[in-house]
């Protein structure tokens, strides 16, 4: 977990979550592990499009594409190797509400378990 003191800025958002793994976004993963010291990454899933199972999928916004909120994170001392990753994802199959209440009981990214992720030559960056 990153200590707030030493944080010189933070960018949040909400994007299409394609870009976790998609292979369109090597060059983006890439140069966001470069230019951040710490990227954290909660999926909330909810990609109807990519669902084969018979189980429903549910999206937080009610549209067909993956969701996932992002905070990327520069230190004071400055990145000198590349960045780390943090990934966490709420239930696919968590309904709309369910989701809702995970992230009202974590509301601090210290109350999310976050897994580091290591980039490999399948996901790089």
């Amino acid at each position: 977990m990153t200590s707030l003191s030493t944080i010189t800025g933070i960018v949040a958002f909400v994007s299409n979550n394609s870009f976790i793994d998609g292979i369109a976004f090597d060059g983006m993963r890439q140069h966001l592990a470069q230019d951040f010291d710490a990227i954290y990454v909660l999926d909330l899933g909810g990609n109807i499009r990519k669902n084969t199972s018979n189980q429903a999928i549910y999206n937080v916004f009610d549209i067909k594409v993956g969701v996932s909120i992002n905070l990327l994170i520069k230190r004071k001392e400055g990145n000198k190797s590349q960045g780390q990753i943090y990934y966490a994802a709420v239930g696919e199959f968590l309904r709309k509400e369910e989701k809702y209440a995970y992230l009202q009981k974590s509301q601090h990214w210290g109350g999310v378990d976050w897994e580091e992720m290591k980039p490999d030559k399948n996901i790089p960056g």
